[in-house]
């Protein structure tokens, strides 16, 4: 909670803390704080979720994913479609979040779940 907060508040100094936090090695703080990103409407904290995007672990992947999609910032996109593209570093359940979230920044994510509740028998 206490990250998603910092970065609601979003000034220069609680961004900056983030990103240091964001830095460290991989431990239950990291995990913390990258899980609380993603929950921010905040779409400066794309910044802080890209840099997650290299990292080797999948739920901090993930959870760089779902911040970008949630912020639905213009630079997603592109950040998004290459954690789809990767497929040897983002497992299945990552590259999936990440096509919901380019659906619905491109605004075809009511004709995608239409589509496949259709499919549904």
């Amino acid at each position: 909670r206490a990250t998603t907060l910092l970065a609601d508040l979003g000034t220069l100094e609680a961004m900056k803390e983030l990103k240091e936090l964001l830095k460290g090695r991989y431990d239950a703080r990291l995990r913390v704080v990258a899980a609380g990103l993603r929950h921010t409407a905040n779409r400066q904290s794309a910044a802080l979720a890209k840099a997650l995007l290299d990292r080797p672990y999948e739920d901090i992947v993930l959870d760089a994913t779902l911040a970008l999609g949630k912020t639905q910032n213009p630079d997603a996109e592109t950040l998004l479609a290459r954690a789809i593209r990767d497929g040897k570093r983002n497992p299945p359940a990552v590259r999936v979040l990440a096509s919901w979230y380019l659906l619905k920044l491109r605004g075809q994510a009511q004709a995608a779940a239409t589509e496949l509740a259709e499919k549904i028998p």
